[in-house]
């Protein structure tokens, strides 16, 4: 804010969005001022042995858009943990609600108060709010995809092995290969006993018309002493 008095030192009443009057006194012809609320803020310049000026309004808007949800929307094998916060310092806190329901969320909805940890399909639906601000919405989709798992794993074995290959997702086509060679469907566990030069990938990969998921396992044979 600039005073037209130029290069003089004035003072100054400030009445903010929710009413409260404050006065400041500068060296020069011109206020700094850090303001952090929406609204109409009114000022007026003050001098010692002048009238003071008229109130000259000025209309601020402040919008919510540090909402930091991670991670972002996407699929998962396994227990997810999602946290929601804010991405900047700010002396007026982020209080954020939440619905898992497709509702619209509310300041009645759940408040968001630690990390969530979520294990089947879930969307959120957020609500940022911060005094003197707009709000923010957004919306975070998850999507559980049942793993596929291999037995007992990989690793160095040094004995012959059983190879089993599973999942959860019904109605599941498992498909495998050695080294990318020679794909095979999964109907039963197999042997395996020892791979060329000792070492070598299991790739495998279902699908069940919803879902398409693939993996490798690394495995080496070693001769025990």
């Amino acid at each position: 804010m600039q005073s037209g008095l130029a290069g003089v030192s004035s003072g100054w009443t400030v009445i903010t969005p929710s009413g409260k009057s404050n006065t400041y006194a500068s060296s020069t012809d011109t206020l700094e001022l850090s303001i952090n609320e929406s609204g109409v803020f009114q000022v007026k310049n003050t001098r010692q042995n002048w009238l003071d000026s008229d109130y000259a309004a000025q209309t601020y808007n402040f919008v919510v858009q540090d909402l930091a949800v991670s991670p972002p929307s996407g699929d998962f094998g396994s227990n997810l943990t999602v946290t929601a916060q804010s991405s900047i310092n700010n002396p007026n806190p982020l209080n954020i609600y939440y619905t898992t329901d497709n509702s619209v969320p509310t300041t009645n909805a759940t408040l968001y108060s630690g990390s969530i940890v979520i294990s089947n399909d879930t969307t959120f639906n957020w609500l940022a709010v911060r005094w003197g601000y707009a709000p923010q919405y957004a919306t975070n989709a998850y999507r559980y995809v049942p793993p596929l798992v291999f037995q007992p794993g990989a690793g160095t074995y040094p004995n012959a092995i059983t190879a089993s290959l599973s999942t959860s997702a019904a109605g599941a086509a498992i498909f495998y290969s050695l080294n990318g060679i020679n794909w095979s469907n999964y109907t039963s566990p197999f042997a395996l006993d020892g791979l060329n030069n000792g070492t070598g990938t299991l790739q495998a990969y279902y699908t069940n018309g919803t879902y398409a998921v693939s993996n490798s396992f690394a495995l080496s044979f070693v001769v025990a002493p």
